[in-house]
Formats: structure tokens, sequence, C-alpha cells
């Protein structure tokens, strides 16, 4: 099944499943609007909450993240983004809950977070940040008691901002 649809890139729409990504482009033609091609059988999404679009050095993107791996997708193709953090992300499985996968406009970085244990607010939380200028990654474990995550300088909970920027967890 299709995990989740993003677009328009490029006026491009592109469909993601577990281990694929396609693009449809339009045809102009009623009968058969969309034109399917495959760009992918090695890769794919999740779920719908690990893909954004953003931006990569300063060209559009579409974040995308597997089970183990995270991914933009660029008018160049697809490119792993996640190899500093590579060895990290191996030991966690990303799972569509409490998976997720934010572009923040403002700061210009991409969140990515994972779960090392049930998805609790008492779980343990695995956060990674990717500055998509200088493509630098930087990351952090978080766990505590019930009371509360502390996430750069926000509460993660329910409704949460994250860092203090434009992205939030609804």
């Amino acid at each position: 099944p299709i995990t989740a649809i993003d677009g328009p890139m490029y006026g491009e729409t592109f469909a993601f499943k577990e281990r694929n990504v396609a693009k449809l482009s339009p045809t102009g033609n009623v009968e058969s609007p969309y034109a399917l091609s495959i760009i992918s059988d090695a890769m794919g999404a999740v779920d719908a909450r690990l893909v954004h679009p953003g931006e990569l050095n300063g060209i559009p993107a579409i974040f995308f993240a597997d089970t183990n791996a995270a991914y933009a997708l660029t008018s160049g193709g697809i490119t792993c983004i996640s190899e500093p953090i590579g060895r990290d992300l191996r030991a966690i499985t990303i799972t569509a809950d409490p998976g997720l996968l934010i572009w923040d406009p403002y700061q210009r970085v991409m969140f990515l977070q994972t779960s090392v244990a049930p998805a609790a607010q008492a779980g343990s939380y695995t956060s990674f940040t990717l500055d998509t200028a200088k493509v630098r990654w930087a990351g952090f474990t978080l766990g505590g008691a019930a009371g509360g995550w502390i996430l750069g300088t926000s509460l993660l909970g329910i409704d949460t901002v994250l860092g203090g920027s434009g992205a939030e967890i609804l």
C-alpha cells in the first residue's frame, strides 16, 4: 500500500511505499492524467509522518525515512543523507509511531525523531537534527520520568514546538 504522497516538486507528485518511490507526472490527457515512473525499488517511506518537503543546500527536496535511514529526493535523484549517523540509526528501527520527520523553514533544519522504547511520554527518545545548509548532523538521546521531555527550549509532548522553531508535533 501507499504510505505517503508528497509534492508537487517541479510540477510532479511523488508516491511512497515501504520499499518504493514513484513519480506521478501530469500528462494533460483526461483519460490518463498521470504517467507513473518508478524512481526506486530499494527504499521508501515508513509512513506519512516520515515524509516532509524542504530544501537541501538551497535545492527543493522531499525528505523521507525508511526503517533505518533518512533520504533526500531532489532534482538529482535520491541521496542517503543519514550516513554520518548511520551507525546510530542501524541500532534503531524507525517506525510510524513515534517516528517523526519535520522540516523547519526558519532555521533551515530537519528534525528526525525515533524511539528506542515503547511510544510513551516516559519512553526514551532519540532525536537527530540536520543543518540542511551545512549538511551537518547533531543528535542526542532523552530519557526520564513521565513529567515531560526537554528538547531544545520546549517541552516535548502531544502539541509541542521543537527547539523553539516553527516545526510542531501535532
